[in-house]
């Protein structure tokens, strides 16, 4: 596994969900999940997968983006912070319980290769679920109890139905008539505006919160858009991000959003 060493503050701002953007100087090809490291405490601290990279970022760009990375409006008031500036999209972002320590290469200042040593006690410690090799006979034996678990259903299934064919009696179909199919018409109708409400219920938290910033003339922030959809501050600022790349919305002011 990977680990990225992130300097104070961002770390922090990282772990507590506030940024969803990691500013660097350079792409990369690496994706999937990624141990955080606290640049300086020799220790990883959570984890995190990474999504995807944005970039070469403009100026501009950066600027309308400072809710994803929380980087204070005078530090890029007038340049950005590298000639090839790019976003690195982290998400599912996990604050480890109890950090876990490692030995850090000379010369590291980017990526560490942690050892499967460092990696079992970063899940172990953490109750987290172990990917690879070392899952591999667990899932195996769970595949088998489940498949026993299968097939016991399935002759179950089949008694049942041999026995429901057996006590079930030939029914007498009943003429056609006009009335039967008027009532037939009647008694649908309503089902069809209860289906009508169900698809009006599951709207998703997206819709919510783009109908909001649409009704808003002046632009809504984030905690107002927090206050009105009950949502965390991760889960809004996630969405905003998302929308905000696909063109929906737009950036008017420090952290204040309107319709595109």
């Amino acid at each position: 596994m990977k680990g990225l060493i992130i300097k104070e503050p961002w770390i922090d701002l990282i772990l507590s969900g506030q940024k969803v953007w990691e500013v660097r100087g350079t792409d990369t090809r690496i994706r999937g999940t990624i141990a955080l490291i606290k640049s300086g405490s020799g220790t990883v601290v959570g984890l995190c997968d990474l999504k995807d990279v944005i970039g070469p970022l403009s100026l501009n760009k950066l600027r309308r983006s400072q809710p994803f990375h929380a980087i204070p409006s005078n530090m890029i008031k007038n340049k950005l912070p590298y000639p090839n500036t790019y976003a690195w999209v982290l998400d599912d972002t996990i604050c480890l319980r109890k950090p876990v320590s490692y030995r850090h290469p000379r010369g590291a200042v980017i990526w560490v290769n942690l050892s499967n040593t460092v990696v079992k006690q970063i899940y172990h410690q953490n109750t987290l679920k172990l990917p690879g090799k070392e899952n591999e006979m667990t899932i195996a034996k769970d595949l088998k109890a489940l498949q026993k678990e299968i097939k016991a259903l399935e002759k179950k299934m089949e008694k049942l139905i041999a026995a429901a064919g057996k006590s079930e009696k030939p029914k007498v179909a009943k003429k056609t008539t006009a009335k039967s199919v008027k009532a037939k018409t009647i008694k649908k109708a309503p089902a069809k505006k209860a289906h009508a409400k169900k698809k009006l219920a599951q709207s998703t938290a997206t819709d919510q919160v783009l109908k909001i910033i649409n009704r808003s003339k002046k632009g809504v922030n984030i905690k107002t858009l927090m206050e009105k959809t009950s949502f965390n501050q991760k889960k809004v600022t996630n969405i905003l991000q998302r929308t905000f790349k696909q063109g929906k919305i737009k950036r008017v002011g420090k952290g204040v959003y309107m319709d595109a």
